[in-house]
């Protein structure tokens, strides 16, 4: 019976005296730990240090992105609109500035759907001509002038600066605050008549 058929599901047994690696692997763990257990009750109590465990790693996990909102087409922000400015308020009274809030939004819509009509319309040089008539700074990329003209249209053309005199007063969208170059700030200004 030397040969051994490889089809046979009987397979000869392994020797005794040879065992496999991982029997070898988990033997060494076993006695390294006796013999870590063995040297702690043996140190007396001022010896006593903190050990580190070995071979503890750190899981950090990863933070998932913000998920980003979902664009909305412009028959739903309409619809949108249409329905929160149809709710009736629940009797709480809103403060002065949660209406000029308010009215501030409202007011910049306007401003914006007024760029977007005017923006192929007019040329560059069109919109340079309607800043030199309404005494506005004609300086700029077209989105610049666009900018300006569909503000002076709407709210009228801002008068020149109080405190200098000559230079043109525009609006810092950071500080909220209407700026010139001289260092003049303030929250409200005069203005005059669009003139076409």
């Amino acid at each position: 019976m030397s040969a051994v058929d490889p089809e046979s599901p009987v397979h000869p047994a392994k020797k005794a005296e040879q065992p496999s690696k991982k029997v070898d692997s988990v033997d060494i763990q076993d006695d390294a730990k006796a013999d870590n257990a063995q040297d702690d009750a043996n140190i007396d109590d001022e010896d006593i240090k903190p050990q580190k465990t070995k071979g503890t790693k750190k899981t950090v996990k990863k933070e998932q992105p913000a998920k980003k909102p979902k664009k909305i087409g412009k028959k739903a922000k309409a619809k949108k609109t249409k329905d929160e400015d149809n709710n009736s308020d629940d009797g709480e009274e809103m403060d002065e500035s949660g209406v000029a809030y308010i009215l501030k939004e409202r007011h910049q819509e306007k401003i914006k759907k007024l760029v977007r009509d005017i923006k192929d319309e007019y040329s560059l040089d069109d919109l340079k001509n309607m800043c030199k008539k309404n005494d506005l700074s004609q300086f700029g990329e077209k989105w610049m002038l666009l900018d300006r003209v569909a503000d002076a249209m709407v709210n009228g053309p801002p008068e020149r600066c109080p405190s200098c005199k000559t230079g043109f007063v525009y609006f810092d969208k950071k500080k909220l605050l209407y700026c010139c170059r001289c260092s003049y700030t303030s929250k409200t200004i005069k203005r005059e008549e669009w003139k076409d």
